[in-house]
């Protein structure tokens, strides 16, 4: 029985090879799921890749546009280094080290301090509310979500 699964399934990975993604059918991307690996050098193959040039973070902020700052994996670090100007700060990854309460609360505050009319962070942390509401003013920007 699994050799017959197995070959049905390797037939399926044969036919994804050199296609976009988009163009699979439901039964080649569940046998891609099954075979990460396969599934990683056929997609591979398919992507465009294109050079990354970042900004200077000195570069001023045009007027008429929206510009979006994103940071990530700052482990303790935010205020320590320079940020472009811009309208919305988007903070993705590990902000701290271990999540204790001294680190959170540091966080919150460096991240509050910074010149963005918006800020939009995510951690992987779960806080008691209790904690929530020991940091009191420095929460009036966070939306919490479960």
């Amino acid at each position: 029985m699994w050799t017959k699964l197995n070959s049905q399934i390797m037939s399926l990975l044969e036919g994804c090879a050199g296609k976009p993604f988009a163009q699979l059918s439901e039964l080649q991307k569940l046998a891609l799921s099954m075979a990460p690996d396969t599934a990683y050098e056929a997609l591979f193959a398919t992507q465009v890749l294109r050079p990354y040039f970042p900004m200077n973070p000195l570069t001023p902020r045009k007027e008429g546009f929206v510009r979006f700052v994103a940071i990530s994996d700052t482990h303790n670090a935010m205020g320590k280094f320079a940020l472009p100007e811009g309208d919305v700060l988007l903070h993705c990854g590990d902000f701290t080290n271990g999540g204790r309460p001294d680190e959170i609360h540091k966080f919150v505050n460096e991240f509050a301090k910074t010149n963005f009319r918006h800020r939009i962070g995510s951690c992987r942390c779960r806080f008691p509310l209790s904690f929530l509401l020991q940091l009191g003013s420095l929460m009036l920007f966070c939306f919490v979500l479960q």
